[in-house]
């Protein structure tokens, strides 16, 4: 596939580049619940596109691999659909509000340093303190047993959720539409999806297991999503091409993603999901300081090394699956 050329971004760009992008965003996603903006956005701007553009494209590709992995894990279970409703729903006043943030930003000129600045915080802390966490956390459950976690669940203000059709917990409503609303805020700005807060706030402050938290995030990304990408493409914010080619590599990746979630659990998910986001912190700090082709390799080459990681846990995971079934009586 030749070079494509997208006018209203003034980019040209590989249309087999933006294939290999989309798959491996698409392994990524279905296996992270992430969406795959991290890659997408960035990589889309480390490419020549507005930040904008980059961030409206992202939320279209976003939207298209969390179609293709919910149904997937709708399948295994892993979807708590009261959960994802009301995040959703709280999420779409905070997209609205992040585009116009964005749009202000770059009238004044200041889009792409101010939301790569954005990137590298947010990044980094999460992504810190979940390897931190991992490293430090010897002997703790996997999920939901800190002293905030606790807190929230204790929070029974009515109206109430239960967390998922499997059990009795239930939390309050009214947390859960607080971080919707500012994870809204933070897809509509960086075009990430809400995945890199959906996950780890269903993991550690409302006890979802990480597969759980997983699918639920892509569930509220497929219901949310729709919303930013029709609020940029009005400002003619959107490459729709570049979209559907990544998402036609997705279409191969997100399903390998979703049932390696099968296979990997617990400590394992959480460590790459903290090393991906530091990852991408420091490529898009590269960008920032004009070192474009650097920060374009390492976020190409992060995010295929941990296609790879992912694709090798769970493959030992299922051998030594195999193995002990063949060693029971």
């Amino acid at each position: 596939m030749l070079t494509m050329h997208f006018a209203g971004s003034g980019t040209d760009i590989s249309g087999l580049l933006l294939l290999a992008l989309g798959a491996i965003a698409g392994l990524l996603s279905g296996f992270f619940g992430i969406g795959g903006g991290w890659v997408i956005t960035p990589a889309l701007n480390f490419l020549g596109m507005p930040m904008s553009y980059a961030v409206g494209t992202g939320l279209a590709f976003i939207f298209g691999t969390s179609l293709i992995s919910v149904f997937r894990h709708r399948r295994h279970g892993n979807i708590s659909v009261r959960i994802g409703v009301s995040l959703a729903v709280a999420m779409l006043a905070g997209i609205h509000v992040g585009k116009m943030m964005v749009l202000g930003m770059e009238n004044q000129g200041m889009a792409d340093s101010v939301l790569r600045a954005l990137y590298m915080l947010f990044l980094f802390t999460l992504g810190g303190f979940m390897i931190w966490e991992f490293l430090h956390g010897p002997g703790r459950a996997d999920h939901g047993d800190g002293r905030l976690g606790a807190w929230v669940r204790r929070m029974q203000w009515r109206p109430t959720l239960r967390l998922s059709s499997g059990e009795a917990a239930r939390v309050s409503l009214w947390p859960v539409l607080g971080i919707g609303l500012f994870t809204g805020l933070f897809s509509g700005m960086l075009g990430l999806g809400g995945g890199v807060l959906i996950v780890p706030t269903l993991i550690y402050l409302f006890g979802l297991s990480p597969v759980m938290a997983v699918g639920t995030s892509l569930f509220c990304i497929l219901l949310s999503s729709p919303v930013g990408v029709t609020t940029y493409a009005v400002s003619h914010r959107v490459e729709f091409w570049a979209a559907g080619v990544m998402v036609a590599g997705a279409v191969v990746g997100a399903p390998i993603g979703v049932a390696a979630t099968k296979w990997v659990k617990g400590g394992h998910l959480k460590a790459l999901y903290g090393g991906i986001q530091v990852l991408g912190g420091v490529a898009v700090g590269l960008k920032e300081f004009g070192y474009g082709t650097a920060a374009f390799t390492l976020l190409l080459a992060a995010a295929g090394g941990m296609a790879i990681c992912v694709l090798a846990l769970a493959w030992q995971a299922r051998r030594r699956a195999a193995r002990s079934a063949a060693r029971a009586p």
